[in-house]
């Protein structure tokens, strides 16, 4: 297959979480674990963009994590197949207890190592009363909806929260920003 060009963004839940909130104004770090290799420098150059922090004081020896868009059709907007390397490595000594002070922690998916080390992050910043959001979402999987809602986004006023998403209106990329 040809393609007429192609772009390489970083991403992923530490990164897009810490680059929208420092657009925010919020004071922010993240923590991940990447390998020494190509992708780790390209990141590592789109923190600093945004002058985020990796508070992370090691390298895996595998591999940085990778995305790649595979398909992009007219009935289905995109399959995206996500290799996990180095970020399954993080481990209680890659980071000091002292620079997870903050009111609020973001944690993204995690998995292999990285999964028993946010339970035990999440036991210490349950102990310094710091209040942890955890998305264990991946939600590319469940953008494709058969059966869209139909409605653009949702808003409870009782709750004062609401939500939008591609799966609100459909299988399409544009349906995201359509929703928000």
């Amino acid at each position: 297959v040809l393609v007429s060009s192609v772009e390489k963004h970083s991403g992923g839940s530490a990164t897009n979480a810490g680059a929208a909130l420092k657009k925010l104004g919020v004071k922010t770090r993240i923590l991940t674990k990447m390998g020494e290799d190509h992708d780790a420098e390209f990141i590592n150059k789109e923190l600093q963009k945004y002058s985020l922090q990796n508070i992370c004081l090691h390298n895996s020896k595998r591999n940085t994590d990778t995305a790649v868009i595979i398909s992009s059709t007219k009935e289905r907007d995109r399959g995206i197949y996500v290799h996990k390397g180095a970020s399954e490595d993080l481990t209680i000594y890659d980071f000091v207890k002292k620079q997870l002070k903050a009111r609020w922690i973001y944690m993204g998916s995690l998995m292999e190592t990285s999964l028993k080390t946010g339970k035990k992050l999440v036991k210490y910043a349950h102990g310094k009363k710091t209040k942890i959001l955890f998305s264990h979402i991946h939600g590319w999987k469940y953008s494709s909806s058969s059966n869209p809602l139909k409605i653009k986004s949702y808003w409870d006023p009782s709750l004062n929260l609401g939500v939008c998403a591609d799966w609100f209106i459909g299988p399409r990329l544009e349906a995201g920003w359509m929703s928000a």
